[in-house]
This record gives C-alpha cells, structure tokens and sequence, in this order.
C-alpha cells in the first residue's frame, strides 16, 4: 500500500447515477433489438477496391 494518498474530489451523485445506468441497461435487455438490416450484395471494398470484382477481369 502507498504511504502516500492523493486526494482528487467528491462525485455527487453518485449512486443515482449508477442506479439509472442499471435500469436503461435492464430496459435494453428486456427490449429486442432492432433487426439488422440486409447485407448488400457489392460492398464498398467490392465496388471500389482496385482488388474487387470489377477490376478481377482487367488482367493486371
């Protein structure tokens, strides 16, 4: 254990806060959640890397 401590401050509200961050964590868990959307087909790296699909039949 240090001989020394530093002392940094006093959070008011302390409790209260960890309390609501409980329940909107409860509320979370007991709400489902919003379906995903779809993949799309050609992602960005598809449709924009020099390595994607469209760039595969240029031979380089």
């Amino acid at each position: 254990m240090p001989d020394l401590f530093e002392f940094v401050g006093i959070r008011p509200g302390f409790e209260k806060e960890r309390e609501e961050r409980g329940r909107a964590q409860a509320k979370r868990k007991r709400s489902p959640s919003p379906p995903s959307p779809p993949s799309p087909r050609e992602s960005w790296f598809e449709m924009n890397h020099p390595m994607g699909w469209w760039n595969q039949s240029r031979g380089f």
